[in-house]
């Protein structure tokens, strides 16, 4: 998600360079400013200016998009600014009024650029005087557009934690007070670094993160150091006291926890809270009182973009969660109870049906001459009567030994249960057949076999002597299992 970030011209991340031996009455920059009349239009009523020429302002970034403020004055002249290897200008600082009354002239832009890739970038901001008369530049604060998180992300969380956290861990040579202006850190806390290489460690589990603290005259140089990078050096003396200033910033860390770790040096800082910002956190949110603060606008600046407070978030209800999934496991419990019940009683049923089956009395079908012989007696015997249709479905013949067996099998409406198990492969060695329990066929006596169009007594005797025997199902090979 696109972020924009606001700091003001104090802030030690910034960079201010004056050239070697500038001109004799020179202003360079952080000069004090208390003096100028139009001060309390610039932001936190403070601004950073110069009148030498080639003095530069620079800034590394990591992000997508840069605005740099400043004011237009009867006494500015020209500038430039690069980024990257991309130069601009020269751009003109004038404005045709001596005094504060144009307001519009105040906290304007003076240069923007949107549309970067995601990434670290350089910027210089070079002062480009004209003559004497218009030689001056100046700057009020910067906004940074940059993407915490997932690119397509559609919210941001941050949270504050104080310096008096637990997750601030301090080694000796810190103090918690300070004469003046003690007021003005956020719940009236401070540490203050007093001694060399004073430490403290900030864990954090974010992808951003922001420390803030003063900048004063009396305070100086401190070393920062994130997890295992390189340590950056940055300064917090500035030519008059501000509280709440951004002291460091870095994002694009990643999910997870991080270290970060400041280093004081041989003058003295402080430090008064950090605001943390993650895609994903469950840290609560809460107020960011300090003057450099992130706007999900983006992309680009709104207005002055010194919006201060929390940014919107939402938190997901857990208890319906977890509710509907323990309502969809016992759902799914019980249909898979009665499904396995409902084949169960299946089962058993066509288990009963078939023993019953079984048990009944059938017998021994007579034995008939064979088919492939010549008897002349039967083939033209126009009277016989053939078996009664949709019983014997089906002949199979096979011959050995002379003789020929006639193979009948028994169908039916119903489907015949057969056991998987006792089932002969697709080769031609079928399983037995069961008849069906709705209408079983059973010969009882020799009517039965004149109905089922076999021949009499009288009329087996009449063959040469050859008998095909016909024999009756084999149940004994049936298997029947319970559940």
């Amino acid at each position: 998600m696109l972020l924009n970030l606001s700091f003001e011209d104090t802030s030690p991340i910034i960079t201010y360079t004056n050239p070697s031996n500038p001109p004799a009455g020179s202003l360079l920059w952080g000069a004090s400013t208390t003096t100028d009349g139009c001060r309390g239009l610039y932001s936190d009523s403070s601004f950073t200016g110069t009148n030498i020429n080639k003095a530069t302002m620079a800034l590394t970034f990591n992000g997508t998009g840069i605005w740099i403020y400043g004011a237009n004055r009867a006494n500015h002249g020209n500038y430039s600014v690069s980024i990257d290897t991309q130069d601009f200008g020269p751009l003109s600082g004038y404005a045709n009024d001596s005094g504060c009354t144009v307001l519009s002239d105040f906290k304007a832009l003076l240069f923007g650029q949107a549309g970067l890739p995601m990434g670290a970038h350089d910027v210089t901001l070079t002062n480009l005087p004209i003559n004497t008369s218009y030689n001056w530049v100046d700057v009020d604060y910067i906004t940074i557009e940059t993407e915490i998180g997932d690119a397509g992300g559609v919210q941001v969380q941050t949270s504050t934690v104080d310096d008096s956290s637990g997750q601030f861990s301090y080694s000796s040579g810190w103090s918690t007070s300070r004469a003046t202006g003690q007021t003005s850190y956020l719940d009236g806390t401070l540490h203050e670094a007093n001694t060399n290489q004073a430490s403290v460690i900030i864990n954090f589990e974010g992808q951003a993160i922001s420390v803030f603290g003063g900048v004063d005259t009396p305070y100086g140089p401190f070393v920062a150091v994130l997890d295992s990078e390189e340590p950056l050096s940055l300064n917090a003396h500035s030519y008059d006291f501000f509280p709440q200033t951004l002291l460091y910033h870095a994002n694009s860390l990643g999910e997870g926890v991080h270290k970060l770790t400041l280093f004081n040096g041989a003058s003295s800082f402080d430090v008064d809270y950090a605001n943390i910002w993650s895609d994903n956190s469950t840290i609560p949110l809460n107020p960011s009182p300090g003057t450099a603060s992130g706007t999900p606008d983006g992309p680009g600046p709104t207005g002055s973009n010194k919006t201060s407070g929390a940014l919107p978030t939402t938190s997901t209800p857990i208890g319906p969660i977890v509710g509907g999934v323990v309502g969809g496991v016992l759902f799914i419990a019980l249909v898979g109870a009665l499904l396995i019940f409902w084949q169960c009683r299946r089962r058993n049923r066509q288990i009963m049906e078939t023993s019953a089956l079984a048990n009944s009395s059938l017998q021994p079908m007579r034995s008939i001459p064979a088919q492939h012989m010549s008897i002349p007696d039967h083939q033209a015997d126009a009277h016989r009567k053939r078996a009664p249709p949709g019983i014997f479905g089906h002949q199979n013949t096979s011959s050995s030994a002379g003789l020929t067996t006639l193979a009948s099998t028994i169908s039916s409406p119903w489907s015949p249960v057969t056991n998987s198990r006792n089932t002969q492969s697709a080769r031609g060695y079928p399983g037995p057949t069961i008849p069906s329990p709705a209408q079983p066929f059973i010969l009882r006596d020799d009517d039965a076999w004149h109905l089922s169009g076999y021949p009499n007594e009288e009329e087996i005797g009449a063959g040469n002597g050859a008998e095909t025997i016909l024999l009756p199902p084999d149940y004994s090979q049936a298997t029947y299992t319970t559940c």
